[in-house]
């Protein structure tokens, strides 16, 4: 852990949707919920307000989204009143989920491969839980490629248990402070607006690594970006220029 020789960087990598492509095949499960829920028809876009949110804030999000839906079919809450609309969608997409088997973003062992290439530690910061983030990464093939992987469930040096999600900070300065890299030069990369928050606020330069067929460009996350790109090829443009000064 952390034994490579460039102290002054640490990049900070998001897990679902930058390093994982997760989110790209979540946007099928999701219309596929809907539909076989409601017998609703949906599009890709109609889930990128939900893009990076912990769970509370996805389900309350899904239910005030379709909460008002008319139903074709059985109304499920019929069976189950305690259950919101969100957490009824949410519940049956993953169910659908476990026959998507997860894969690395397309392209993206390039980013690692040019950090390799100038020795920069990485680590993820991801809003998942920990233990979940570990599995996926393995799952991937890539546990190895990081120095650290911090998510909800995660300690710091100084005791803090990470338990706050994107957008707050909390994962990212946590991230920093088990690298020793609160006053190295740090980037984040991330593909949603509460990710994109998150490593602002943290006080990291912040590449949105904006994915098209997930969710519309985000106006809000590119204004809080140093880089807007939705090409794997761009980041690794930039990141050699940066790291070559």
């Amino acid at each position: 852990m952390f034994e490579r020789s460039r102290s002054d960087v640490f990049v900070q990598i998001d897990l679902d949707g930058v390093t994982i492509d997760s989110e790209a095949q979540k946007r099928p499960t999701y219309q596929r919920a809907v539909k076989e829920l409601f017998g609703a028809d949906c599009t890709a876009a109609d889930f990128a307000d939900v893009l990076g949110f912990p769970l509370a804030e996805t389900i309350e999000r899904l239910s005030s989204k379709f909460g008002s839906m008319p139903f074709l079919a059985e109304d499920p809450r019929e069976k189950e009143p305690e259950l919101s609309v969100g957490r009824i969608i949410l519940r049956h997409r993953f169910e659908l989920d476990k026959a998507v088997p997860l894969q690395a973003r397309p392209g993206f062992t390039r980013v690692l491969d040019t950090l390799d290439q100038f020795d920069i530690p990485r680590g993820v910061v991801t809003s998942g839980e920990i233990l979940k983030a570990g599995q996926a990464l393995t799952t991937v093939g890539l546990w190895d490629r990081f120095d650290d992987v911090v998510g909800i469930g995660s300690t710091c040096p100084a005791g803090t248990t990470a338990n706050r999600a994107k957008p707050d900070r909390q994962l990212y300065d946590i991230s920093a402070a088990r690298a020793g890299a609160q006053e190295a030069r740090r980037f984040g990369i991330e593909d949603s607006v509460p990710g994109v928050t998150a490593a602002h606020n943290s006080k990291a330069e912040v590449i949105y690594l904006h994915d098209p067929r997930v969710a519309p460009h985000s106006e809000r996350a590119a204004r809080l970006a140093c880089l807007v790109t939705d090409s794997v090829e761009e980041v690794c443009d930039f990141l050699e220029d940066q790291l070559n000064c």
